[in-house]
Parts: C-alpha cells; sequence; structure tokens
C-alpha cells in the first residue's frame, strides 16, 4: 500500500508541477548535449502517471534551446498529452516573437507577455516571462513590474493570497 492511497490530500493543498529548461531542439536536429525531446516525453509520461491530480502544470522558460518554430511547435504538441490544466512561460533561450509566431493558442498578457495569473485553491499564481532580447539572464522592465502590482493588488481586493 502507498502512502497516497491511505491519505486524502488535503482540501487547501495546491499541488503543482514544473517543468523548466526543456532547451528542446526541431525534430531532426541533433542536441548538442542529450535528446531533450526523449527526457521531455519521459518526463511528461511520469508526470501523468503520478501528478494527474496537480492543479496545474508550468512549462517554465527556455522551452527551445535556440528558439526554432518547429521546437515550439513539438513542445506544443508533446505537452497536449498531460491532461492538467498548464501554463507556458518563457525564459532567456526563448524568443518571444517566434513563439508566438509558431503556435495559434497561445496566452500573452496585456502587454503581450507570455505570462499569467492563475486563482486556484484560494491563492492567486504569477507564472512570470523572464525573456527579455539582448538580456543574457532575461529581466524585468517596468511593464511587468507593473502588471505584478496589479496583480498582487487584485488578488488581495478578492481576499487571495499570494
Amino acid at each position: 500500500m502507498k502512502l497516497s492511497d491511505t491519505c486524502a490530500p488535503h482540501p487547501k493543498l495546491l499541488k503543482v508541477v514544473v517543468m523548466n529548461d526543456l532547451h528542446l531542439v526541431a525534430p531532426g536536429t541533433a542536441a548538442p548535449r542529450m535528446d531533450t525531446a526523449f527526457r521531455f516525453a519521459t518526463a511528461l509520461k511520469s508526470a501523468a502517471s503520478r501528478h494527474k491530480d496537480a492543479a496545474l502544470c508550468i512549462f517554465a522558460g527556455d522551452i527551445a534551446d535556440q528558439a526554432e518554430p518547429d521546437a515550439y511547435r513539438m513542445c506544443d504538441q508533446m505537452r497536449r498529452s498531460y491532461p492538467v490544466p498548464q501554463c507556458v512561460t518563457l525564459g532567456n533561450h526563448d524568443d518571444r516573437d517566434v513563439y508566438l509566431d509558431s503556435l495559434q493558442d497561445t496566452v500573452t498578457d496585456s502587454n503581450g507577455y507570455v505570462q499569467c495569473a492563475k486563482d486556484i485553491k484560494g491563492h492567486r499564481l504569477l507564472i512570470l516571462d523572464s525573456s527579455e532580447p539582448g538580456e543574457l539572464r532575461g529581466g524585468l522592465p517596468p511593464r511587468k513590474v507593473e502588471w505584478v502590482a496589479e496583480q498582487l493588488a487584485n488578488a488581495k481586493n478578492v481576499g487571495l493570497k499570494v
């Protein structure tokens, strides 16, 4: 018997799966260090078998290694197999324009950043796009900081924890 068989989850427990630094390359392209598509497929399969009860899965940046459109499309196709709500955001290896041009169903904020706010079980989660052209480590320009401040103020006004 597993522990999960004997204990019901607490109603306020917030289970979030985070997958980051996928560094996918376009299909048919050799990855520099490892088969990133195979590793991502393995992670998705594991998450589907162990964490299908998660409230959210965040794909947290560096989706593609070289911001290749086919790598973004492959990620989008592969992640559809994971049956939980999802949010994608970008990191310093990603290119926002290429990502947005490559896919049909993307989520952006009012400023065009690939980021979102999710309200789950009385909490507000902010998933931030850290991709900034010319910035090696990403960044938070004033428009992103303003968005965060607005989201936090709104969450407080409606009684959510942040």
